[in-house]
């Protein structure tokens, strides 16, 4: 289970995806020149449930056996248990691993493969970058570390899914928030940045009143969260043909001054 730190540093980023998501940012002078991608395969996905107060920790190891069974049994004896148990347990014990991470990173590199770009797969460790996606971290960042040869780019997508019930009167909703970035592979420099956020305060038809509520609908749930991140990669494909046009005829006018 990942550290306490990390994941209230986790909700803490999610938190901000109410917000208007912000325009990429991209270095057009250097996307114009990248026809190979090398894309990073993320970690398996991990889920989270929060509220106001912070991420929600029930005591008990039991609880993961009473949600595969299908309901939540009430009156938990934390004296007993050692464990905290959170919803990604919960999840874990249910469902194993969904492999959304292959899901997510496959609709990704046909996007960019219809844009026209050679894709290859790596993993940050394997190249000698940061081994380990810090979904606590918005933007990723991959400064201070050796570029890779291999590629004229790579690609990270880091992105954390959530239910979160801003109070006690507020259903769970689903929450997501982090970026796919693109970084000049010899440099490290990023060139492309898009903004992935969701929320729909009022309009969610994956609501849920309690947090036995959630848990009782799993896989049914966890798929609202991942077709939630789906959802967005059209946009980010968007994002990238239109940075990509705006470099070309970038470079073209540059060019037409030069003569």
């Amino acid at each position: 289970m990942k550290s306490p730190r990390l994941l209230t540093s986790l909700l803490a980023a999610l938190v901000l995806c109410s917000c208007a998501a912000p325009q990429p940012k991209a270095d057009i002078s250097q996307l114009a020149s990248v026809k190979t991608i090398a894309v990073a395969v993320p970690p398996r996905a991990h889920y989270l449930a929060a509220t106001n107060s912070g991420l929600i920790f029930i005591p008990g190891g039991g609880l993961i056996a009473a949600a595969v069974g299908g309901a939540i049994s009430g009156g938990i004896n934390a004296a007993t248990d050692k464990k905290a148990v959170t919803f990604d347990d919960v999840v874990s014990a249910k469902l194993g691993d969904t492999h959304f991470n292959r899901r997510l990173i496959d609709a990704v590199e046909a996007q960019l493969r219809a844009q026209g770009y050679t894709v290859s797969e790596i993993t940050l460790s394997q190249v000698g970058l940061k081994s380990e996606f810090d979904r606590s971290r918005f933007p990723f960042n991959l400064a201070g570390q050796h570029g890779y040869a291999s590629a004229d780019a790579i690609l990270v997508a880091n992105v954390g899914e959530a239910y979160f019930a801003p109070g006690p009167l507020n259903p769970f909703r689903r929450q997501i928030s982090g970026e796919i970035d693109i970084y000049k592979a010899d440099t490290l420099e990023p060139i492309f940045k898009k903004r992935m956020r969701f929320f729909h305060q009022f309009t969610d038809p994956y609501s849920y009143m309690t947090y036995q509520g959630l848990v009782s609908d799993l896989p049914h749930a966890v798929q609202g969260l991942d077709d939630a991140v789906m959802s967005l990669i059209p946009d980010f494909a968007a994002a990238l043909a239109a940075a990509h046009q705006g470099a070309l005829a970038s470079g073209t006018q540059t060019a037409s001054t030069a003569k």
